[in-house]
């Protein structure tokens, strides 16, 4: 038995059906996961309360706002990506900051289109290379927001099929 949890033995199957032991079995498991979510919910909370007593977040808001544009600022977007993986803090301030997400320098299509979300209406610069065909919804996303462009670079690698067409369309 675990914490009042019965463990199933082949000694307790006499006079039970194969379907009856897989229910209880199922049962168990069920009942035993709930502990374990349980106590990850615990410990995800007692983890919130441990970061919340880091320094850094005695910080003001607009001090890790500014710190933050300077790696925004950085030749790629992925020194933004960090930071707002740091911490429920750290995210919900770069996720309110638009201007941390202006610069975009991605070649993924699902990123792209996030950054131009995250930096709402203000102007963004894009750069991206690229040698293999998702350029071609990358462009559009980025043309979808072309009054915003402040800057784009594109760089199209050799031996890239088909990107005439798409260069042509631009």
């Amino acid at each position: 038995m675990v914490e009042g949890i019965p463990v199933l033995s082949v000694a307790s199957m006499n006079g039970v059906s194969a379907e009856e032991l897989r229910l209880a079995i199922q049962e168990t498991v069920q009942k035993q996961q709930a502990v374990v979510n349980g106590l990850l919910n615990n410990i995800s909370e007692l983890l919130l309360g441990y970061n919340a007593l880091a320094p850094v977040n005695n910080l003001p808001s607009e001090i890790l706002t500014t710190v933050f544009s300077y790696a925004s600022d950085s030749a790629s977007s992925v020194c933004i990506i960090c930071i707002s993986h740091v911490c429920r803090v750290w995210r919900a301030i770069a996720l309110q900051t638009p201007a941390l997400w202006t610069r975009i320098c991605l070649n993924d299509p699902v990123a792209i289109e996030a950054f131009l979300e995250r930096s709402k209406s203000l102007p963004v610069t894009v750069s991206f290379k690229t040698s293999h065909t998702p350029v071609k919804t990358s462009l559009q996303l980025v043309m979808s927001s072309a009054h915003r462009l402040r800057g784009l670079n594109v760089e199209i690698l050799p031996n890239t099929t088909g990107m005439e067409n798409v260069i042509n369309r631009i």
